[in-house]
C-alpha cells in the first residue's frame, strides 16, 4: 500500500479541476499556470496509479476513480483549513490587526497601549489609523473600534464607550481675547470667535449644546471644519479657535493646561465608540483578550456603556493599576 501522500497543491488542483471540469478554471481559481495545473493532476494520477480525468477535445470529465477520489480530497482539505483556522483562532502569540479612527488611535488608545504590551508580550499589536470604514469581511482585520450609531453592515458591533460634549479653547485664544477687551464669559460670546468642527462634530452638535445652554437661537461662526478631530484640537490648542470637544479626547489637554472648558453645560454624544467584528467569523483568542483589557481601561474613565459595566462588574477579571 502506497502510503506517501500527495502534495498539498496537487490536492487543491484535483478539488478545483474536479469543480469546475477545466484546468483552465482551476488555473484562474488558484492563480497558477494551466501548466502547472496539468503537471500537478497527472503527478497526482501517476501516484494514485489511476486516470481521474478523461480529457475530451473541449471538456473534462471525471473517472469512475476520480468521482470515487473526489469526496475524500474535499473532505480532508475542509479538515485540513477547518484545524488551522482553530489552531490560529486558539492561540495568544502573533499578530492582531486592529482598525480605528486616527484621533481615538492618537489621544485615548496609543497612550494606553503600553499597559496592554506590558501585559500581553507575546500579542504583536499591529494598529492601522484610518478614517476608512474597512470591509472586516475582506480585510486581515481581526476588529475594528469605530465612533459612530453602531449599524455596520455584516458586522457584529458592541457598544464600549459613550462620550459628551462641550467647548474647549486654549489660554492663547483667551488671552489674546482679553487684550481685544473681549471675554468668553458666556455662550453668545461664541459669536466672536472661529468654530472649528470635526467632520463628526457638526452644526447639529452645536445646536444642541446651544439649546442645552440656553441659546437655541445663536448662530456661530462655522469657518473651519477638519475631517480628523484630533487635528481640530490641536488647532484649538493653537489658538485658532473653539471646538465642540469629546470629553473622551482631551483629557491630557485639559490637565496640563493647553485646553481649557469654557461653560458648565455639556451634551451626549450622539454616537459612541463600538468594538466591531466580522459577522459569522470566528473571534480570535487574540481579539476577546484584547477586548477585555479595553473594558478593563474604558472602565477606569467611568465611561463604559451599562451592558458592559454590568459585565465587567461580574466577571472573576481584574483591572490593572
Amino acid at each position: 500500500m502506497n502510503t506517501h501522500l500527495p502534495p498539498i497543491m496537487s490536492l487543491r488542483c484535483f478539488e478545483s479541476a474536479a469543480k469546475h471540469l477545466s484546468f483552465t478554471l482551476a488555473a484562474q481559481d488558484l492563480f497558477i499556470t494551466q501548466a502547472a495545473v496539468s503537471q500537478h493532476i497527472r503527478n497526482l494520477e501517476q501516484q494514485v496509479g489511476a486516470p481521474l480525468f478523461v480529457r475530451h477535445s473541449r471538456r473534462l470529465s471525471l473517472t469512475e476513480q476520480g468521482l470515487a477520489f473526489l469526496p475524500y480530497v474535499s473532505q480532508s482539505l475542509t479538515l485540513l483549513a477547518d484545524g488551522m483556522q482553530k489552531v490560529s483562532l486558539s492561540s495568544t502569540t502573533g499578530a492582531l490587526n486592529i482598525s480605528a479612527l486616527p484621533s481615538f488611535c492618537s489621544r485615548w488608545l496609543v497612550p494606553r497601549l503600553w499597559h496592554f504590551l506590558d501585559q500581553y508580550p507575546e500579542i504583536e499589536v499591529r494598529l492601522t489609523p484610518s478614517l476608512q470604514v474597512v470591509d472586516l469581511a475582506q480585510s486581515d482585520f481581526d476588529l475594528a473600534i469605530r465612533f459612530g450609531l453602531g449599524e455596520y453592515p455584516n458586522c457584529d458591533s458592541e457598544a464600549l464607550m459613550s462620550d459628551n460634549l462641550f467647548p474647549v479653547c486654549s489660554p492663547k485664544l483667551l488671552e489674546s481675547m482679553k487684550l481685544a477687551n473681549k471675554s468668553l464669559a458666556s455662550a453668545p460670546d461664541l459669536t466672536q470667535v472661529t468654530i472649528i468642527n470635526d467632520f463628526l462634530t457638526t452644526n447639529t452638535s452645536w445646536n444642541t449644546w446651544l439649546r442645552a445652554a440656553g441659546y437655541p437661537a445663536l448662530k456661530l461662526k462655522d469657518n473651519l471644519s477638519i475631517s480628523d478631530a484630533s487635528l481640530a484640537i490641536t488647532a484649538a490648542v493653537s489658538g485658532q479657535g473653539v471646538t465642540l470637544a469629546r470629553q473622551s479626547l482631551v483629557g491630557e489637554e485639559l490637565a496640563n493646561g493647553q485646553l481649557v472648558r469654557l461653560f458648565e453645560t455639556s451634551i451626549a454624544s450622539d454616537y459612541g465608540y463600538f468594538l466591531v467584528t466580522a459577522k459569522n467569523r470566528p473571534v480570535s483568542e487574540k481579539a476577546q483578550i484584547f477586548r477585555r483589557w479595553l473594558q478593563q481601561q474604558i472602565a477606569k474613565d467611568g465611561n463604559l456603556c451599562p451592558p458592559l459595566q454590568r459585565e465587567l462588574a461580574n466577571s472573576k477579571i481584574e483591572t490593572d493599576n
